[in-house]
């Protein structure tokens, strides 16, 4: 759920970018609002996100929401739980990480995301992972 959501306001931040706001102002609307929006969730659930928030954005929130998350979301939501489920995205994660690819948390410079400098993975890292996930062999 979490990569979902990073996309979804990647591509509001990208979207305001390109329209011409500045970088300052897309991140506010994006990531701070955002911030806020859960933090108001959090408290007390959406109706009292939907009690605090302006007209305008309950109103944006509930016209134009649904044009964004839509059913061809849900489906791609759904065949992403899928391959949860029956372990083909588990093991694609391991033979990436075996191959030691860069996705697309990383630069496309192969730079390593913001906040993970100085993180370096445990050697037995591919290990763990298969042993909980029980791919040993099986990949």
């Amino acid at each position: 759920m979490r990569r979902k959501v990073t996309c979804l306001m990647k591509a509001s931040f990208e979207t305001l970018v390109a329209a011409g706001y500045q970088p300052e102002i897309a991140y506010f609307e994006t990531f701070h609002e955002m911030k806020l929006i859960i933090d108001l969730i959090h408290e007390g659930g959406l109706s009292k996100m939907w009690y605090y928030v302006s007209n305008t954005a309950e109103y944006g929130g509930l016209t134009v929401g649904p044009k964004i998350i839509n059913e061809q979301s849900k489906q791609a939501m759904k065949e992403a739980l899928r391959r949860i489920q029956n372990g083909e995205f588990a093991k694609e994660f391991v033979l990436e990480s075996k191959a030691n690819r860069r996705t697309e948390c990383h630069g496309t410079n192969g730079e390593r995301a913001p906040g993970r400098e100085g993180r370096e993975r445990a050697s037995c890292h591919d290990a763990v992972v298969e042993e909980r996930l029980d791919l040993s062999g099986k990949i």
